[in-house]
């Protein structure tokens, strides 16, 4: 049996060197652990070209213990060329690697393995006319860094840069996996024979990343399957929406600090209307006291903490509250064996989409024009009577819905809105009467 490990979007930076690093050297050890024939990076392994530049060193060093053990085959993203300039990823020294850097596309061939890498590229349209060598009695795994056409994508603010991959190539590559880069979270669906694998990005990069991160063990026997496995030194990005009483107290076991990991971001969004805001003040800082330390990064928002002096004492806010206090509804818990696949993929469509509303909406609706637009010019240029449907496999392993609140329990986030919502109006009505 051969295995492959296949991870993408490390986004090695200077900005945080130690953190990104880390998760490198916990690739490098799984890879060994594994006994691995091929690591796969899938793109997006630095940040930017000019962290390439700044890190070589260190990563050519915790790459080095690979050597005589596996095969890396590094392929390009699109933040690769960022800062790039006039200069090429050829005149460093990155160790022991493949760089897969040749347009449009390179081919390696391997005893039980063989590999089309197609790296960052302005465009693929012409992919027709490519001479891909036909298939040997082999797995082909075709590794590439971009957003295939027509596979679904909710989450954080898409990732800029990158042309659109028609799910069609991959039929025309008569590839079995295509190992993936480019979108953060999982994502795994199939183009024909093809499974389409994104196995999302190896650390939380940006705001709004939940989940688990990880890689990919593929396995190759008298087929080819594969798994995740989650890398424990990425942490994960953890929000939390905490109402805030109106002497400015915080129920923190909602915080569920006993979960927190040094590697997580935690981010926690105050909202509701206090009596004095100095109070908040001082809970930002002991709480930054307590827990910011022990953890990556800790980010506490109160945007939508407003001020009114005199509502500690106004019965009619006492009531609101209470009555609201008893609405609360039970806490929802979905455990991944106790969900079909389908019923977890609904619930990430479900907790994805609030996410994405509350933080990005505009943004969203501009990138997905832009990408429908892509996507139609992509189609257009193919000029194909019947485009290869790219469909979510029965079998896929759909990543467990990651919330404070476990599941998709919408109703909570219902719930505490109307509270806002509740304060505002009241905080109106009572500035109205004085």
């Amino acid at each position: 049996m051969t295995k492959l490990i296949h991870c993408a979007d490390l986004h090695l930076s200077m900005e945080e060197k130690e953190y990104s690093l880390s998760v490198l050297s916990e690739i490098v050890a799984l890879t060994i652990d594994q006994e691995a024939a091929f690591l796969i990076m899938a793109g997006d392994i630095f940040d930017s070209f000019t962290d390439c530049e700044s890190l070589r060193v260190d990563f050519r060093r915790k790459i080095g213990i690979l050597a005589g053990r596996c095969r890396v085959l590094f392929l390009p993203g699109n933040h690769e060329h960022l800062e790039q300039g006039n200069k090429s990823l050829r005149n460093f020294d990155l160790g022991n690697i493949v760089l897969l850097d040749r347009e449009p596309f390179d081919y390696l061939g391997f005893d039980k393995v063989e590999f089309i890498a197609i790296p960052d590229q302005a465009g693929y349209s012409d992919y027709r006319r490519w001479n891909i060598p036909l298939p040997s009695n082999k797995v082909r795994i075709l590794i590439a860094h971009g957003t295939v056409a027509g596979l679904s994508y909710s989450g954080p603010a898409g990732e800029s840069g990158g042309a659109v991959l028609a799910a069609d190539i991959f039929r025309h590559c008569q590839a079995d996996y295509g190992a993936l880069g480019h979108i953060h979270s999982r994502r795994v669906a199939e183009a024909g024979k093809c499974v389409l694998a994104y196995s999302g990005s190896a650390r939380v990069w940006r705001r709004g990343e939940n989940g688990v991160r990880g890689l990919h063990i593929i396995t190759i026997d008298q087929e080819i399957g594969f798994e995740f496995a989650a890398l424990k030194s990425a942490g994960q990005y953890r929000e939390y929406h905490l109402p805030l009483g109106l002497e400015a107290e915080v129920d923190q076991k909602s915080m569920e600090t006993d979960s927190w990991q040094p590697a997580d971001w935690i981010r926690l969004n105050f909202s509701g209307i206090v009596e004095n805001e100095h109070d908040v003040r001082l809970l930002e800082e002991k709480l930054q006291q307590v827990y910011g330390q022990g953890v990556r990064r800790l980010d506490i928002n109160r945007d939508r903490v407003a001020a009114l002096p005199g509502i500690a004492s106004q019965p009619l806010a006492a009531a609101f509250l209470k009555g609201w206090q008893e609405k609360e509804p039970p806490r929802v818990q979905v455990l991944p064996e106790q969900a079909e696949p389908a019923e977890q993929a609904q619930q990430v469509e479900q907790v994805e989409q609030v996410e994405q509303a509350e933080q990005a909406e505009q943004v969203e609706q501009v990138e997905q024009a832009e990408q429908a637009e892509q996507v139609e010019q992509v189609e257009q240029a193919e000029q194909v009577e019947q485009p290869l449907p790219v469909q979510t496999p029965s079998h896929a392993q759909f990543p467990q819905a990651q919330s404070q609140y476990g599941g998709a329990d919408y109703a909570k986030r219902v719930w505490l809105r109307a509270r806002e919502l509740g304060l505002r109006e009241l905080k109106r009505m009572l500035e109205a009467r004085d």
